[in-house]
């Protein structure tokens, strides 16, 4: 039997915003904040309310959907190579992996779902989510260090980590299409992703339709038809 994984997923996805830092120098005239330029600020909701990155309240940090396409970030276990504070224990293809956060770890999160007794809270917006899931569509990604009891429940001691999916645009229509291939080391297949993204607004200004679906293929690097 060849070990191999498939699934499929709906999400949601795709917009950027990037932060540019403006270095202060001593004697210097004041200048503008970076974060006053259009563009320029990241706009974070994890205090149940729009407010700059720079101005929250909470120990988080935020990935924009321009970092997490160019750095090829498509599920928790990428994110965490590049966020500060978080830790991703590998346990395989089938899964995100052990989050540990602040020094705890939270139980492993399984493509057929599990762990109700956690210390990591992992949200789709403000939908809780137990099974393994791919980035597609995504405005940011929110990572939210230290308890987050107050506004996330009872399973947030460590922190708290929330999916952002783009809002549907009842401006304009929209469209997109994704493919990648990959290897992985001693597997008989290639991997591949494939996504695509769809807005149509259906009262102009007022009201819209979004969607996103992907499928992906982990080939397993064991083939063994006894292996069980």
């Amino acid at each position: 039997m060849k070990f191999s994984l498939k699934r499929a997923a709906l999400l949601s996805a795709t917009a950027i915003a990037s932060i540019t830092a403006l270095p202060a120098l001593a004697q210097e005239a004041p200048q503008a904040d970076a974060a006053d330029e259009p563009g320029t600020e990241i706009i974070v909701t994890a205090t149940r309310r729009a407010i700059s990155l720079q101005n929250a309240p909470i120990n988080i940090s935020a990935v924009t959907a321009e970092s997490l396409k160019d750095q090829r970030v498509d599920d928790v276990r990428s994110l965490a190579a590049f966020t500060p504070g978080i830790t991703i224990q590998d346990t395989g293809p089938r899964s995100t992996g052990a989050i540990v956060m602040r020094g705890l770890s939270a139980n492993d999160t399984s493509a057929f779902g599990s762990n109700s007794d956690n210390t990591v809270g992992v949200y789709l917006g403000e939908i809780p989510l137990y099974q393994y899931f791919k980035f597609i569509d995504m405005n940011r990604v929110e990572v939210q260090l230290g308890p987050q009891g107050t506004l996330y429940g009872l399973g947030t001691l460590a922190g708290a980590i929330r999916y952002i999916p783009n809002r549907p645009d009842p401006d304009r229509w929209e469209g997109a299409f994704h493919v990648r291939v990959y290897d992985v080391a001693h597997a008989k297949d290639p991997g591949f992703v494939v996504d695509g993204m769809i807005n149509v607004p259906l009262i102009p200004g007022k009201v819209a339709f979004r969607s996103a679906t992907g499928y992906f293929n982990d080939p397993g690097f064991i083939d063994y038809n006894y292996l069980l």
